[in-house]
């Protein structure tokens, strides 16, 4: 698991659940991971299954609803696929970020 997250460019923060070691930092715990596997499980449950070749694009779709919260409506939901494709169309270096303010706008990745 270590390495893996190492190449995706992720740190690895282990925590010993088994020595009561939950939290470090006060920012890593494993509470977070519980209640997002959570809240998936529970919307995954409705679709009975699903292919595995398309569950990047149910998880792309979570992650938008996560993101999202309450105020996802077709008008939100058509503003954010123009501001992505701005964005992929723009640079390469740039990503779509959740900005101050609630709304998408492109970033520069990496400091670029």
């Amino acid at each position: 698991m270590h390495l893996r997250s190492k190449e995706h460019g992720f740190t690895h923060r282990p925590v010993n659940v088994h020595a009561g070691i939950r939290v470090r930092a006060k920012v890593y715990h494993v509470q977070n991971v519980n209640a997002y596997t959570s809240r998936l499980k529970e919307w995954m449950h409705r679709f009975h299954g699903m292919a595995t070749k398309h569950l990047h694009s149910y998880l792309g779709w979570r992650r938008m609803l996560e993101r999202s919260g309450n105020d996802l409506n077709p008008k939100a939901l058509l503003d954010s696929v123009r501001r992505v494709l701005e964005c992929s169309t723009e640079n390469s270096d740039i990503a779509l970020e959740k900005g101050g303010n609630g709304a998408l706008a492109c970033q520069p990745v990496n400091g670029s």
